[in-house]
């Protein structure tokens, strides 16, 4: 399993969160780190690091997104495992990277994904500039249907998030998605799941409400699991 930490970009923290639960459920845990100094904003982080700040699309290779597969891919290698998929989970900055991770990389070896409280997100129009949209984004339509097809769970949880200073997710157009992300990843859910009933297209995505009870720190991140094993 894979974390991919909140734009405060704690590696540590991110990581120790899930060691019990890990744990319990015999599985190897990976934390992906990203250092503010080389990424130091939501077009850098969150975005994949597609496009600048300036909207200019960048090449593949520059990407943040093209770094999980060979993060799996050598871990794997070196420590001579046979699996060849992988969980991917990411919450508030991390839950935005993960539904764009997808986007982008539909076919990566993610058996599946949680996308948890997204601070903002991309949703499938071309008329919004990316990363709130698809313009001025490398994106195939062939991408967008095939992203519908992933393993995808958007989860809201009742805690309130923190917003980064000079953050996206604190702009006028990501007000207009809802009050953070408890409410813009269901924004996202429902947006994209209309866009597909318009298209005719299948969507294997999913959409998990946690209640209060469930966000409780004792149980969280093993109820967060658990949506990973549930058909």
């Amino acid at each position: 399993m894979i974390v991919v930490p909140g734009g405060d970009r704690d590696v540590q923290a991110s990581h120790s969160k899930w060691i019990e639960t890990a744990k319990k459920n015999k599985i190897i845990l990976l934390t992906f780190g990203a250092r503010k100094k080389y990424f130091p904003d939501d077009y850098s982080y969150s975005s994949g690091r597609v496009v600048s700040r300036q909207g200019h699309a960048l090449h593949q290779n520059q990407w943040l997104f093209s770094a999980i597969e060979p993060l799996f891919i050598d871990f794997k290698i070196k420590n001579k495992l046979k699996q060849d998929k992988f969980y991917l989970l990411g919450e508030n900055e991390g839950g935005g990277f993960v539904h764009r991770y997808l986007l982008f990389n539909p076919k990566s070896p993610v058996l599946k994904a949680l996308a948890i409280n997204p601070d903002f997100v991309t949703i499938p129009d071309k008329n919004i500039s990316y990363p709130f949209g698809l313009k001025n984004s490398p994106i195939s339509n062939k991408n967008v249907n095939d992203w519908l097809r992933c393993g995808l769970t958007i989860v809201s949880t009742p805690e309130i998030q923190t917003v980064q200073e000079n953050s996206l997710s604190n702009s006028p157009i990501a007000d207009i998605q809802g009050e953070r992300g408890k409410e813009r990843g269901e924004f996202l859910f429902n947006f994209t799941k209309n866009y597909a009933s318009k298209k005719n297209l299948k969507m294997n995505w999913s959409f998990k409400n946690l209640t209060k009870a469930e966000s409780n720190k004792t149980l969280k991140e093993q109820i967060l699991f658990n949506l990973f094993l549930e058909k």
